[in-house]
């Protein structure tokens, strides 16, 4: 709110309250303040040339009080409307921020923090991140660009032990004064460090977020004060898909002559590219198998399996489907179907909020609502679709449909299209 239009208002509260005391209870105005008379259309011009005289020096609340002794016997101030008054303007001066309005601190010399985990911490706690901070010593990392074209402000710590933990610190205990409409804080670092920092943030009336990654796949997400734990865990692939991941790995590890690799160097490398289990991949795609070597046996189109004292190896062939085009025209068809169904949903959720065509608004409305109504992120419904696991690429991809800009703060807006090629066709399966 500009300065200006806060401070009259605020004179006007006063000047409201002061009237009803002039009638309600004249034996508490000062007879020796005939200048503060409240019948004069001159009042709130008074208060606020006071208020803003005084409230540097004294804040709102002690420039009220000491506007209130100058006109007001000293039983005013033990007085329910006292307390009344002084909760309006301290509430007035000092508007509580807008709960879904994040920032994301960024230890980045601790942390990674790709598109689509950021995505996912906005799903999970339904927040618009608009603001977004990476402090490091840049000359030392490569990192710096990718940052930048996502909107984030890089702050430089010089070159030392702890110096980029101690400027987010010094810098964190700063933002809910500056950016007084951020509600959420986003810790990401996994530095104990920032534990007192975490504690301390929520005195300042916000949701502080502690971030921990423990590795590259993962994310986990602590509202301490709330006592809520979310976890990022990557997608599970389909069966089919598995089937292509092994094979994609068999012919990394092979080297030369070196066909047939161990099978619990595979496990190892999945496990380490992908950041998931086999054995839980297993349990939910197929669990009549107990191991992988049992799922890798009941394939022998794809892949051979072979003991050798009591070690086992895999080697894999992929001969092609008969009828290759076929398979390949039929995938690409339920991959266009999935995009109109995405692309419908999007169209009505915005339509079903009162955005009309061609009218910006923050991504955030969208996976906020996706996520209301389908009970799970809009990644999960991209996935679920076979389409691109990014809702940002996925509305570039369909600029018939979507036109998208960069908004305030880094943040991207998008609009849907009039008189789109693809027709609303009322809600769609999840």
């Amino acid at each position: 709110m500009p300065a200006t239009r806060r401070l009259l208002e605020t004179s006007l509260l006063i000047a409201e309250a002061l009237t009803d005391v002039s009638q309600s209870r004249p034996d508490l105005w000062n007879p020796h303040q005939p200048a503060w008379d409240p019948q004069s259309l001159g009042l709130i011009y008074r208060i606020a040339e006071f208020l803003k005289t005084h409230e540097a020096r004294l804040g709102i609340t002690g420039a009220t009080e000491a506007l209130l002794r100058r006109v007001l016997q000293p039983q005013f101030f033990t007085t329910e409307a006292h307390t009344q008054l002084i909760t309006q303007v301290g509430k007035h001066w000092h508007p509580e921020p807008s709960k879904s309005v994040g920032a994301i601190l960024l230890d980045a010399d601790n942390q990674t923090l790709d598109v689509d985990k950021e995505q996912w911490l906005q799903e999970v706690t339904e927040t618009a991140i608009n603001y977004r901070f990476a402090f490091a010593n840049w000359k030392t990392r490569n990192t710096d660009i990718d940052l930048k074209k996502r909107g984030y402000y890089l702050l430089h710590a010089p070159a030392g032990d702890d110096m980029a933990d101690g400027l987010m610190i010094a810098f964190a205990s700063t933002l809910p004064h500056h950016y007084s409409e951020v509600g959420r804080i986003f810790v990401c670092s996994n530095d104990r460090t920032f534990d007192t920092l975490v504690g301390t943030l929520p005195r300042y009336g916000v949701t502080c977020y502690r971030v921990i990654q423990p590795n590259r796949h993962r994310l986990r997400i602590h509202d301490y004060q709330a006592g809520q734990t979310h976890e990022y865990v990557p997608p599970m692939p389909e069966k089919q898909e598995f089937i292509h991941q092994i094979i994609g790995l068999v012919r990394e590890l092979q080297r030369g002559d070196l066909l047939w690799i161990p099978i619990p160097d595979l496990v190892q490398r999945y496990e380490e590219k992908y950041g998931l289990s086999i054995q839980d991949i297993l349990k939910k795609r197929s669990p009549e198998h107990s191991s992988l070597t049992a799922f890798l046996r009941s394939l022998p189109r794809y892949f051979a399996v072979h003991s050798v004292q009591g070690r086992e190896f895999l080697c894999c062939f992929t001969p092609p489907p008969r009828n290759a085009s076929e398979t390949q025209t039929q995938s690409n068809s339920r991959i266009s179907q999935g995009a109109q169904e995405m692309i419908t949903i999007i169209r009505d959720l915005l339509k079903s909020q009162g955005i009309t065509p061609g009218q910006y608004v923050s991504s955030g409305l969208i996976t906020t609502g996706f996520n209301k109504k389908f009970g799970h992120g809009i990644l999960d419904g991209l996935r679920q679709r076979g389409l691109v696991a990014n809702l940002r690429t996925f509305i570039s991809q369909n600029s018939k449909d979507f036109s998208m800009k960069a908004g305030n703060n880094g943040q991207w807006e998008v609009a849907y299209k009039m008189g789109s090629s693809h027709a609303s066709q009322g809600e769609q399966p999840r």
